[in-house]
């Protein structure tokens, strides 16, 4: 029986079109239109016979129009994977400059594919699309067969989609923008709707992007396997942005961490991250002193951070430089305002020597001195009693770099106020400051006690 010819169409597409593409990456345009059109119903991928397959779907169908038209519009749709237009036309070339021989099913017609001279003039050839009447009733949906086709081709395609993984891909959390996955082997895979378009050797997980930014959408109108960071960088940051997950903000600490010797990945160095990381980390330590520290930092103040590492109120995150700088930067966004190791030091304007106080809070501080040497717990090992200033401006009890012991003026008001800003300090330096701190406070009751029963009698 002869078929109808209804219609032939020149796709304008010459020999070694696109012939650096791979034949599994035409055939994965092909699978992502399909999975766009599935509806309810899952597609079919098949082998009818040796080097023969069948690729299926139950949607609305491939149209004439959408071999003439450059685009549709599912370029204005977040939530598909492929697009009929510039993505099929270029698939279809790459599989016939590769062999395989093409039919597409459609409830009204069946499309075949060859080469034929555009111009006997010219004898240039291009890649039509000639359309025949589909005969066969209640036929629905759009099928692909494909022969001569190697089977290598249709894994290798398949793999390309979440839903065909060999291994089932880990969600550790999804958000209104993607998922993210956990990381297979050393290589993030980028998804766009479960569909691979590109690797990623330094971020620290997998993603899959649902929520498409209009950058992302024009980087992958074409060649797909090519689409840089650059294009889905905003895309990850929305999705991350989102994440409440502890497993992955723990993870993203670590990383933080990591830039001090420069080897961490690229999320953490995106300021939006950056700045969601410093949060999760201030509001996870709230009872301790959070302090980013950098290298240079380190360099130069020695004692302090000697310190400060000691100091069980303090957890010192420590990070790069450039990190620190990058935090400084947008630290308007952060909760706290005390976030590096400058702030652990008080400019010397506001400090203030016993000398120079007035009488009776001298008196206080120098009568809690000689009631704390008392204290058998309190030894030189951590730092002098003898060596305490006091801030004008209003402060927790702290160290200071040169002067020790730093108190603010407002605890000499009375002796238990002012010896206990001084036992917070020495009982954070402590090897187990609870248990430091029980001990002084107990002997310092005591002493007191027989304190005012001497002057009592």
């Amino acid at each position: 029986m002869n078929k109808q010819l209804v219609d032939s169409i020149d796709l304008n597409i010459g020999e070694n079109y696109l012939n650096d593409w791979d034949v599994y990456y035409a055939i994965r345009e092909i699978i992502a239109n399909a999975l766009d059109e599935k509806k309810s119903e899952k597609i079919e991928i098949v082998e009818k016979a040796e080097d023969e397959y069948i690729i299926r779907d139950f949607g609305s169908g491939l149209k004439i129009e959408n071999f003439i038209m450059m685009g549709s519009d599912k370029a204005t749709k977040n939530n598909v994977i492929g697009k009929f237009g510039v993505g099929l036309k270029d698939a279809l070339s790459v599989l016939s400059n590769n062999g395989i021989e093409i039919e597409i099913m459609t409830a009204k017609y069946i499309f075949e594919l060859n080469m034929q001279e555009k111009s006997q003039i010219t004898r240039i050839k291009t890649l039509h699309v000639q359309a025949y009447r589909n005969d066969e009733k209640d036929f629905k949906g759009t099928k692909f067969t494909l022969k001569k086709c190697n089977w290598e081709h249709i894994e290798q395609a398949k793999n390309q989609f979440l839903i065909y993984k060999d291994q089932e891909v880990k969600i550790i959390e999804e958000t209104h923008y993607g998922d993210i996955l956990i990381k297979e082997n050393s290589v993030a895979d980028i998804y766009i709707n479960g569909m691979k378009i590109s690797e990623d050797k330094n971020l620290a997980f997998s993603y899959n992007i649902k929520n498409i930014s209009s950058k992302l959408k024009s980087a992958i109108n074409r060649d797909r396997r090519y689409v840089s960071r650059d294009a889905y960088r905003e895309d990850i940051k929305k999705i991350i942005e989102n994440c409440k997950e502890k497993y992955v903000l723990d993870t993203f600490e670590k990383q933080l961490k990591r830039t001090y010797s420069d080897n961490s990945y690229s999320e953490i160095k995106w300021n939006t991250v950056l700045v969601m990381v410093s949060n999760y980390i201030i509001n996870k330590y709230k009872h301790k002193n959070v302090r980013f520290i950098g290298n240079i930092d380190i360099r130069n103040n020695k004692e302090l951070y000697d310190v400060l590492c000691k100091s069980k109120d303090t957890e010192i995150i420590n990070v790069s430089q450039k990190i620190k700088e990058d935090i400084k930067k947008y630290k308007k966004d952060i909760v706290e305002d005390n976030l590096f190791i400058e702030d652990s030091t008080i400019a010397e304007e506001n400090l203030l020597s016993i000398e120079e106080l007035d009488e009776p809070k001298r008196k206080i501080l120098q009568e809690c001195i000689d009631i704390l040497k008392k204290v058998d717990f309190i030894k030189d090992d951590y730092v002098s009693i003898y060596n305490i200033k006091i801030s004008r401006i209003p402060i927790g009890s702290t160290m200071h770099r040169q002067d020790g012991i730093v108190i603010p003026l407002n605890s000499l008001t009375d002796l238990e106020t002012c010896a206990v800003k001084i036992i917070n300090i020495l009982s954070s330096l402590g090897n187990n400051s609870t248990e430091f701190k029980d001990k002084i406070v107990g002997n310092l009751i005591k002493i007191i006690y027989e304190r005012d029963m001497n002057i009592n009698d």
